[in-house]
């Protein structure tokens, strides 16, 4: 049987700029509409996913991203510590992954880091 575990990913390299990013797209001059474009894709195609990177931390948080599994939308995130980058997910609405990713384009961080658990890997 599969083992399941917290991971450590090496540190993402600070960039001058955000990235919007999905499947088939990178962008770095992206608008808040193709962020609202992305987050409906992951909801027509669930083999699809959006993640946002920004170039510099906010509140520890190197990048946010979404997929929907299993008809629930699963947002992750980066948290970068000393030993490197900690992905964290929880289970969110539609609603609140537009608000989140729209807070972290803006530079703002209003979640709690508590209510994210250690995203596991087989």
């Amino acid at each position: 049987m599969a083992q399941y575990k917290e991971m450590v990913f090496e540190k993402t390299e600070p960039k001058d700029y955000h990235t919007l990013r999905n499947q088939g797209y990178e962008l770095q001059d992206y608008t808040e509409e193709d962020i609202l474009e992305f987050l409906e894709i992951i909801i027509e195609d669930t083999d699809e996913f959006v993640t946002l990177t920004s170039e510099k931390l906010i509140s520890e948080i190197r990048f946010v991203q979404a997929a929907v599994n299993d008809g629930e939308i699963t947002l992750q995130i980066g948290i970068e510590k000393e030993d490197g980058t900690h992905v964290c997910e929880k289970e969110v609405t539609y609603g609140k992954c537009k608000e989140i990713f729209l807070n972290f384009h803006n530079g703002i961080w209003n979640e709690k880091l508590d209510d994210f658990e250690p995203t596991l890997f087989c």
